[in-house]
């Protein structure tokens, strides 16, 4: 059940990584810059760097190694230097040395007080530039007015937020004319057939 909602982010990390936003924008305007988007990249054989390696960031793993993405993690609880997963290695690695490294950074933390703003603009500052980061996990791990600040510069190449520290969320403005941006009211596991899901297992648990 935990892997059904991977479809999306993996939606939200292809459209990312070659920039499908910016392109329909672009195409609705009846512009053709085709040299601008030859400059995005290949999904396949990407760096992803997950945060957060408890069992959610693991399934991420799984299914990115079915996409041929070289996986490393970051978990300040585990104190080993890999994990083995179905057949293939996983290396736990810093914080900072997965943010230089990766060129998709996708988030699987809580939201405990050493969490709350990790990902502020020192921490954004570290990520490979151009790189993307995707959030599902908890709202209040990125600093939003940081994320879009380092957005509109360029500086971070994209990003998909499914979660916020305040929900429904409100004043978001500080996003408003950023292209390359994926925002979801937390609907990464809700579908029709999860709400089918949940109405079947309440009826067969009276």
């Amino acid at each position: 059940m935990q892997s059904r909602w991977l479809s999306m982010w993996l939606g939200a990390a292809v459209a990312l990584t070659r920039g499908l936003i910016p392109a329909t924008i672009a195409t609705l305007k009846d512009e053709w810059p085709r040299p601008r988007f030859s400059s995005y990249h290949e999904f396949l054989g990407q760096t992803l760097g997950i945060v957060g390696f408890g069992s959610i960031g693991r399934v991420v793993a799984k299914k990115a190694h079915a996409f041929r993405l070289q996986c490393v993690a970051y978990d300040p609880m585990l104190s080993v230097d890999a994990v083995e997963l179905d057949g293939f290695s996983v290396p736990l690695i810093t914080l900072n040395a997965l943010l230089s490294s990766s060129d998709t950074v996708s988030l699987h933390l809580p939201f405990l007080p050493e969490t709350k703003n990790l990902f502020n603009a020192s921490t954004l500052d570290q990520m490979t530039e151009g790189a993307c980061l995707v959030n599902r996990g908890r709202g209040g791990i990125v600093d939003e007015l940081a994320l879009a600040e380092h957005l509109r510069s360029g500086r971070i190449g994209g990003a998909a937020i499914d979660v916020f520290l305040a929900e429904p969320a409100k004043d978001l403005n500080h996003f408003v004319g950023i292209e390359n941006l994926i925002l979801t009211p937390h609907t990464a596991g809700v579908t029709h057939e999860s709400n089918e899901r949940v109405s079947q297992m309440i009826a067969d648990n009276p």
